[in-house]
């Protein structure tokens, strides 16, 4: 098992690469949906998923995910934080 704690041997028992964490943040729930049936459909495996990056915190630490995805609004934005700020 990996760090993760999945299983990482194929059947013939090589080493399998680890299916890339993904956590979603976006204020829209049906883009979020989408987005997760997406990557799911390209075997990459949504951990999560919040409305904004206020609330993104608690879940990102202690889910792990490889990859945050967060949108980057200047027109509209979704909560005070930036990407930028929130990774900071």
């Amino acid at each position: 098992m990996d760090q993760r704690g999945t299983d990482a041997k194929a059947v013939n028992g090589d080493r399998l690469p680890a299916r890339v964490r993904v956590f979603i943040v976006d204020d829209h729930v049906l883009f979020r949906n989408g987005l997760r049936a997406l990557l799911e459909e390209h075997d990459l495996d949504p951990v999560g998923d919040v409305g904004d990056a206020e609330q993104a915190f608690g879940p990102i630490l202690r889910l792990k995910p490889d990859v945050v995805l967060m949108p980057e609004r200047k027109s509209k934005p979704m909560v005070t934080l930036s990407p930028l700020e929130a990774y900071a």
